[in-house]
């Protein structure tokens, strides 16, 4: 059965009408969103924290962008690692996992691994390498860990999407769903973005790594170690509005790496790589695929509404996903010494994250409490001009609710977990760094201690670091820690 435009005019009237039962369809996607993002794992940065969860909902994919490249920064850490000891995994683990603090300290100021080069060259792991052991279980031993907390979040997010297909489970709703569900599948963006950001955890202060590293240095009589504040500039090519300021090292962490959502410098590699452009492809394609599926998934949702086909609440759902790719190229594009780079351009992605979330989660609030709710609407205007019916079979919203809807639900949710495992796969090295077993931590810890011999005895750690020594001091130029800051 169906209804002219007219005719559905004369019955329901011309004008939009909100939904009566907006609490129900709201807590379909919602509640669980928010769940979702208040798992997902922050900066001990005080407000900073909130500001990182502007700039996930403002710019999905540079945040998932950000994490790959600390990921990948960890990978190049176990990578380099391995150049100095290719025979014991235990002294490896820790030759990495003291990079990956270094990292964590530095930054964006390591532009090379020539970095890692002179830190060997000032704290020969082969002298005092119990204290870099011992720096190593500290840092493991610092990270936290929330998984168990994001997966129950993650099975309520499951769970309220089946409810809204098995009545026995969920109760009767009290209409067939479709739209409802769009904007669940569009943030299942959340799901990947989430579980990596626990999956590489954080530290519970922001003091934890530098005085890790800076106990390490006094124990190895190292009296290089320095943090240097961290310079900004702004629009340097126009020198008469041009900016340049300079922050305190621990002021600026939350744009100069302790928010891993945010890394702008994810061009730059730590260390060399072939195919360079290839990895950075690839990393991008990665960060890129949960906003891509969700998209595709909620538009999937909206096209098999009736009249079948494109309506008005793709309007605002594509919208959006191109504001998330625009948001992005933005982010991308704006960082470097032609624009701003520091505290300047953290504050203008802010602004733009701002302007890009508030007006998205706008339109997916109005569309879920009836925005789209008008004959006009339901009337396939994109697909018949010029004779628009309304129609009323309430029946094929039933049969897609059972079929097509569950089906394109289950292959997005698939998909996104797909990506999390690829991710896993691809990283593993990096993600070895600190995700240690709790009976690794105690063999790294007894070793330590005195109470137990590393595999290889300390022999083939000191002979491979002994005999890289003169291969670096001919190949590079060694450079100071402090002048590699800079």
């Amino acid at each position: 059965m169906t209804l002219t435009l007219d005719g559905c005019n004369a019955l329901c009237g011309s004008k939009q009408t909100w939904y009566t039962d907006i609490g129900p369809r709201l807590t379909v996607w919602l509640i669980p969103a928010l769940l979702l993002i208040a798992n997902v794992e922050l900066s001990p940065l005080d407000k900073s924290n909130f500001l990182a969860v502007l700039h996930l909902l403002g710019d999905p994919i540079d945040s998932i962008w950000s994490l790959l490249h600390k990921l990948d920064a960890w990978d190049r850490c176990s990578v380099l690692a391995g150049r100095y000891n290719d025979v014991c995994p235990s002294c490896r683990l820790v030759i990495a996992s003291v990079f990956a603090g270094y990292e964590e300290v530095q930054g964006p100021r390591i532009k090379s691994e020539r970095y890692f080069e002179a830190l060997l060259q000032q704290r020969n792991p082969a002298m005092d390498f119990n204290e870099w052991r011992r720096a190593a279980v500290r840092l493991a031993d610092s990270r936290t860990n929330e998984l168990v907390r994001t997966t129950l979040a993650f099975l309520l997010y499951i769970f309220q999407l089946v409810c809204n297909f098995v009545p026995a489970v969920g109760g009767a709703p009290n209409g067939p769903p479709g739209g409802r569900i769009a904007t669940g599948v569009l943030l299942s963006w959340l799901l990947p973005a989430i579980l990596l950001s626990n999956i590489v955890g954080n530290l519970p202060s922001r003091r934890t790594a530098y005085n890790i590293l800076a106990d390490l240095a006094a124990s190895t009589r190292d009296d290089t170690f320095h943090v240097a504040d961290q310079r900004s500039v702004f629009l340097p090519t126009v020198p008469s509005i041009a900016q340049a300021c300079s922050t305190d090292y621990f002021r600026a962490l939350g744009w100069s790496g302790a928010i891993y959502t945010y890394r702008p410098w994810k061009l730059r590699y730590i260390a060399s790589t072939r195919h360079r452009h290839l990895r950075t492809l690839l990393i991008a394609t990665l960060a890129a695929a949960p906003v891509l599926i969700g998209l595709v998934g909620g538009v999937l949702i909206l096209w098999y509404q009736q009249p079948t086909g494109p309506n008005c609440r793709h309007v605002w759902l594509i919208s959006v996903g191109l504001l998330w790719n625009a948001s992005a190229f933005i982010t991308l594009m704006t960082y470097g010494s032609g624009f701003a780079t520091g505290t300047y351009h953290w504050r203008f992605t802010l602004f733009k994250d701002a302007c890009i979330a508030v007006p998205s989660l706008l339109a997916m609030f109005l569309s879920g409490v009836g925005l789209f709710n008008s004959c006009w609407c339901w009337s396939g205007l994109f697909q018949h001009m010029n004779k628009r019916n309304v129609p009323l079979l309430e029946t094929v919203y039933i049969k897609h609710g059972k079929s097509v809807y569950p089906l394109i639900v289950g292959v997005t949710l698939l998909l996104q977990i797909t990506m999390v495992i690829v991710v896993a796969v691809v990283w593993r090295r990096g993600l070895q760094l600190f995700r240690w077993s709790e009976k690794r931590r105690k063999g790294e810890w007894d070793r330590v201690m005195g109470r137990e011999v590393c595999e290889c005895g300390g022999r083939s750690r000191q002979l491979r670091v002994e005999s890289e020594m003169p291969l670096l001091k001919s190949g590079v130029t060694v450079v100071s820690t402090h002048a590699a800051q800079h």
